[in-house]
């Protein structure tokens, strides 16, 4: 039994690497689109995805999946994140924030409707059969990656040091609500992983509660800086 523990949680950090990284990286991801457009960078982040889903199919010793489902998926999932957030500028201007809440709506939507399907798929085909799954899924963003064609143009007249520097934005820091959103960010995110990983438990509704909690309290710090 305490064997069956030990292998349970090495298992549950590798998922939490494997989002640790993808945050971590996202303002990587940001630099690389300001100095190469979000369209190569999407296309190089579903690549790296779908190359780190499938490279888990050949893994047979669990320590390996900190590296093609911690890392290298972490990096991957963290460079299309970015480029479909920065990508959404170059085709919607008057109701760029109706785009933004809509994509955020069918991610939400998936995120229910993807474990649901991967738990199907895990009890019919086995752990090497679900990497395929999402493997097919990921390589289905490598073409709709192909499709982010930029519609602003990208000025090249600095260097790419000034280029780099500017991208980091570290004066933003220094404005008062900025700082605000940011930490009612990491506390809300707490909440909002809640049903993502704790789904099945039988104490769900209690869980659900705080991460109602949680919500409304990122919401309500949101409403007071703007």
């Amino acid at each position: 039994n305490r064997n069956k523990i030990y292998l349970r949680i090495f298992i549950a950090w590798i998922g939490s690497v494997s989002l640790g990284i993808q945050y971590i990286c996202c303002p990587l991801g940001s630099i690389l689109i300001d100095l190469m457009g979000p369209r190569k960078v999407g296309l190089a982040g579903g690549i790296l995805s779908t190359v780190s889903m499938f490279l888990c199919t050949l893994i047979y010793d669990i320590r390996l999946y900190f590296i093609t489902y911690g890392f290298m998926y972490g990096v991957g999932q963290a460079m299309l994140l970015a480029a479909t957030l920065a990508i959404l500028p170059h085709y919607f201007n008057k109701k760029l924030s109706l785009a933004n809440g809509l994509m955020n709506l069918f991610a939400a939507i998936l995120i229910v409707i993807l474990p649901i399907a991967t738990e199907k798929v895990i009890h019919s085909y086995s752990l090497r059969g679900t990497f395929i799954f999402l493997g097919i899924i990921n390589l289905v963003s490598i073409f709709m990656t192909i499709t982010y064609i930029p519609q602003l143009l990208m000025t090249a007249t600095q260097s790419k040091k000034q280029r780099i520097k500017e991208s980091l934005g570290l004066e933003v820091f220094k404005k008062r609500n900025f700082v605000v959103w940011c930490v009612s960010s990491f506390i809300g995110i707490f909440g909002y992983l809640i049903p993502i990983v704790n789904f099945k438990i039988s104490n769900f509704t209690f869980l659900f509660d705080i991460f109602i909690l949680f919500i409304f309290f990122y919401i309500f710090l949101n409403f007071i800086i703007s």
